[in-house]
Order: C-alpha cells, then sequence, then structure tokens
C-alpha cells in the first residue's frame, strides 16, 4: 500500500477571514457550505469572498438549494420534519444575495439528484 501523501502548504481556512490578500485570487469555488451557514452569517462571507477576488474574478459556489423538480418537495418535508435526516443541510437560492454583493451572476445551473436539489453558480466580480 503507498504512503499517503502529505503537503506542507496546506492550511484550514475560515471562510470569515481568508488568509489572502485582497484581490489576489483569480477563481474560488466553494461547495455545499452554505446549505449548512445561519442566513445571518452569509453575507460577512460573501463580502470577504468578494475582498480577495481580483476585479474580473471568478466565484463558482455549489450549494443545496430549493426543490424547482418533480420530487424534490420531499427532501424539503422531510427536511422540516427532522434537519438531522440531513446533516442540517437545507436549501439555498444565493443567486440574487450574490447580486446584492456585487457579483454578476452569469450561470445558475439546477441539478437533482433522487430527491436531493442542488444549484451551480458562476459568478464574477
Amino acid at each position: 500500500m503507498p504512503d499517503r501523501v502529505r503537503h506542507n502548504d496546506q492550511k484550514i481556512g475560515d471562510a470569515f477571514s481568508l488568509d489572502q490578500e485582497a484581490e489576489s485570487v483569480d477563481l474560488l469555488v466553494n461547495n455545499y457550505m452554505f446549505d449548512l451557514i445561519a442566513f445571518e452569517e452569509m453575507d460577512a462571507i460573501l463580502e470577504e469572498f468578494k475582498r480577495v477576488l481580483k476585479k474580473g474574478g471568478k466565484l463558482i459556489l455549489v450549494n443545496m438549494t430549493e426543490g424547482e423538480s418533480f420530487g424534490s418537495g420531499i427532501y424539503s418535508l422531510i427536511y422540516r420534519l427532522s434537519p438531522r435526516s440531513f446533516g442540517g443541510c437545507r436549501g439555498v437560492k444565493l443567486a440574487d444575495n450574490l447580486q446584492k454583493h456585487g457579483f454578476e451572476v452569469k450561470v445558475r445551473e439546477y441539478y437533482q439528484q433522487l430527491w436531493f436539489p442542488s444549484e451551480v453558480i458562476l459568478a464574477c466580480k
């Protein structure tokens, strides 16, 4: 069995305070975090993302969203009855919030795997 590869340059981050200089990042990717973040904390994180992105920088977000297709209501119903059943993940729609923070939403795609609705967003600063 091969040894595990360790990288000394890996860091544990904090979305509220990224260890990057202002306007130093070309591409920021965030997967399935906002569906776990309290609604009142989302603005601070989006502002931090905006701070580190260069002008024209790209932000790619993937998160659980509100259902838009047949069957997705099952997910919402189960979540309302027992949030713990899905680890506390609940559907959020981020496109409007991104625009409120000055991002230009280029693409928003909706995907549904079984009952689990997700959105993929490409936005630019």
